[in-house]
C-alpha cells in the first residue's frame, strides 16, 4: 500500500538476486512521509530525500547475487547528491525502486529473482560518507 510503512531496522543489508544485461541500475529507499497537517513543514523539506546506492549488472547468462549494506546508501534531493549525508531511516522504509541508471536508450533486460533483508552481525560501519559538522561556537568572520 502506498501509505505502509516498513521497519527494516533489524536489518543491515538488502540482498538481490538477479541476472542482468551489463548496464547500470539504481537502487532507491524512501522514508515514509505521513502527512500529520495540512501544512506540515516537514513534509515540504524532505518529500524529495531518495537514499541511492548503484548496482552494477554483469550481463550474460549467470545469476549474481548482491549483498548491500544500507550504509553504503547516499542521500540525494530531487536527484542531486546532498552535501550533507544522513544514514538511512530504516525504521521507516515507504518507498523501495529500481531504476535503470546509464542515460542510454534503448531495450534492458533484468530479472529478479529475489530481494532479501540480512541481518549480518559482523557489520559495524554506521554510514560510509562522510558526515561534516561544525562546532555549535564556530561562527563566520568577515
Amino acid at each position: 500500500s502506498a501509505s505502509q510503512t516498513y521497519n527494516w531496522s533489524d536489518f543491515t543489508h538488502l540482498v538481490i538476486r538477479m541476472r542482468g544485461d551489463g548496464r547500470t541500475y539504481g537502487l532507491g529507499l524512501q522514508k515514509n512521509y505521513k502527512r500529520t497537517h495540512r501544512l506540515d513543514f516537514a513534509m515540504g523539506l524532505t518529500a524529495n530525500d531518495q537514499f541511492h546506492y548503484p548496482m552494477f549488472t554483469r550481463g550474460g547468462p549467470y545469476w549474481q547475487t548482491v549483498k548491500i549494506p544500507f550504509s553504503k546508501f547516499y542521500l540525494s534531493h530531487k536527484g542531486i547528491v546532498q552535501d550533507k549525508q544522513a544514514p538511512v531511516e530504516t525504521s521507516e522504509i515507504g518507498f523501495f525502486c529500481i531504476n535503470l541508471m546509464d542515460n542510454v536508450d534503448g531495450p534492458f533486460h533484468l530479472e529478479i529473482d529475489y530481494i532479501a533483508l540480512l541481518n549480518d552481525q559482523n557489520h559495524k560501519e554506521e554510514h560510509a560518507y562522510e558526515r561534516y559538522s561544525l562546532e555549535d561556537h564556530v561562527v563566520n568572520v568577515y
